[in-house]
């Protein structure tokens, strides 16, 4: 039997704990993209409502960080980037 797609979801960590209901509605609203290599999909300071959760393949996140932001601002931007990279 195949997976359904809501169930293929609850295989994410960030919607594992969703209720069948919830991912059945979730389910509803998602739209699979395909990204060729290199590909940008949001510039620094652009605006989007968009969720994206990578599926399959890596994705690159960057922020420019001026030497004149608090170190702390630097290490946490550290620690998010790790944290996207499963690291």
């Amino acid at each position: 039997m195949a997976i359904s797609e809501a169930e293929s979801l609850a295989q994410i960590p960030l919607f594992s704990n969703l209720s069948s209901l919830q991912l059945r509605k979730l389910q509803r609203g998602v739209t699979e993209h395909r990204y060729e290599a290199d590909t940008t999909i949001v510039r620094e300071g652009g605006r989007t409502t968009t969720l994206f959760v990578v599926i399959d393949g890596t994705a690159k996140v960057g922020r420019k960080v001026l030497m004149s932001e608090p170190a702390a601002s630097r290490a946490l931007l550290r620690s998010l980037a790790t944290r996207l990279r499963g690291e």
